[in-house]
């Protein structure tokens, strides 16, 4: 039985354009999507970076595109990682 979890990152540029008020909509409207764990945005009111941090088995990378290009039609997704972590690795981090 595979007991493996996974754990997928995926950093996403906003267009130069975005309006820093609009962060906190796009935030909200993506955790309530199931497997979204997170969602930060570069602090500098400046920068466009947001970074999503999911579950690969719950929703896909395109899919939340399809979100954020709704608040940001320009958004680019630049860069991912995805983590496994089993169960055994779990057990032996909490002894």
């Amino acid at each position: 039985m595979n007991n493996n979890k996974y754990f997928a990152d995926m950093y996403v540029h906003l267009h130069s354009d975005s309006l820093f008020e609009n962060r906190s909509q796009l935030d909200q409207e993506l955790c309530e999507y199931d497997g979204v764990f997170s969602v930060h945005f570069d602090n500098d009111e400046y920068r466009n970076a947001m970074f999503v941090s999911y579950n690969p088995e719950t929703i896909s990378s395109d899919d939340l595109m399809v979100v954020i290009r709704k608040h940001h039609v320009d958004a680019v997704s630049v860069a991912g990682s995805l983590t496994r972590v089993s169960d055994s690795a779990v057990a032996r981090n909490n002894k």
